[in-house]
């Protein structure tokens, strides 16, 4: 009976010592665990930070690159307070070329008081009569005005009273669309954007 209860004994260690010896792997195995995940997440942040910069410089390196361009693009866009200042420009093209240039019909998006970087169109159809050099050149000189211009439905005929004296020789018919756009306020130079980053 005694050799019954120091086995019994022996046995209740024995299990005790093995739940105690689990509990502390487990325990363990947990905060291994956590402190695998909270090491993987702080290389992860890192990483993405370090991504971060990188992205950052190479976009004001590609800005420093092209400010000069960025600062033409606004130029590229009939201001509103600017139509009819464009309107004379379209009537001016064949002036010192020998052609008669008119505007028979126009039509602008009204957006003088919206809001910066608002767009519009400015729609117009021309009428050109002179020679024939005269009034190919006047087209030529549409397509590549100052503005970001869409020149379509060209026409172009020769005027009934070809054979007369005074007479212009052709008629040259197409559609001019000007890109409007309410004037961005100034930004920030790219020298002084470059010294956010470092």
């Amino acid at each position: 009976m005694k050799h019954y209860f120091g086995h019994l004994l022996l046995l209740s260690v024995a299990v005790i010592t093995v739940c105690v010896v689990g509990l502390v792997y487990a325990y363990m195995w947990h905060t291994t665990n956590a402190s695998i995940q909270e090491s993987i997440l702080a290389r992860q942040a890192v990483m993405s930070a370090t991504s971060n910069k990188t992205h950052d410089q190479a976009f004001m390196q590609m800005y420093q690159a092209t400010a000069d361009s960025w600062a033409k693009l606004p130029k590229l866009f009939v201001r509103p307070n600017d139509v009819v200042a464009f309107i004379v420009a379209v009537e001016s093209l064949g002036s010192n070329i020998g052609a008669a240039t008119t505007i028979s019909a126009i039509d602008a998006d009204n957006i003088e008081n919206a809001k910066p970087g608002t767009m519009g169109i400015i729609h117009a159809h021309v009428d050109v009569q002179g020679s024939w050099s005269a009034v190919i050149r006047t087209l030529e000189l549409a397509e590549i005005m100052p503005y970001k211009v869409d020149v379509s439905g060209v026409s172009l005929t020769a005027d009934p009273s070809g054979s007369s004296k005074n007479s212009l020789g052709w008629r040259l018919g197409f559609d001019i669309k000007a890109a409007m756009m309410v004037e961005l306020p100034a930004g920030p130079t790219a020298t002084a954007a470059t010294s956010t980053v470092h």
